[in-house]
């Protein structure tokens, strides 16, 4: 049985192996998510650079933040940034496969055209 329930703004999933009957005691394991937290978390180790760990320290007392906030932080940034920029180069290779495509010429017309009147 899994049992689900919102505390504050943290979200309780209890799932019990056996149910409770006439005050019996029930076992089972208790996962506390936060509300910005909306999945289990799981333990990873790596090893690192002494200096990378000193910055992440440094950050993360800096910010008064965990250490395990400032790493999971800085991998979601990098996997956003990679993953866009994986995506955005398929798009493109698929507007190629496609025609989709305009001659290096036409391009400098038209970025020509766009920076006309541009004090830069």
């Amino acid at each position: 049985m899994i049992v689900i329930f919102v505390w504050a703004d943290h979200f309780f999933i209890l799932h019990c192996n056996t149910v409770q009957y006439n005050g019996s005691k029930k076992s089972g394991s208790l996962a506390m998510l936060t509300s910005q937290q909306k999945e289990p978390r799981d333990q990873l180790s790596l090893r690192i650079a002494s200096s990378t760990k000193k910055r992440i320290e440094a950050l993360a007392q800096a910010t008064r933040r965990s250490k395990s906030f400032v790493i999971e932080e800085a991998i979601n940034h990098y996997l956003e940034l990679n993953e866009w920029q994986i995506e955005s180069i398929e798009r493109g290779l698929e507007d190629v496969k496609a025609g989709r495509v305009i001659s290096h010429e036409d391009m400098l017309k038209e970025w020509e055209e766009d920076s006309e009147g541009d004090l830069d």
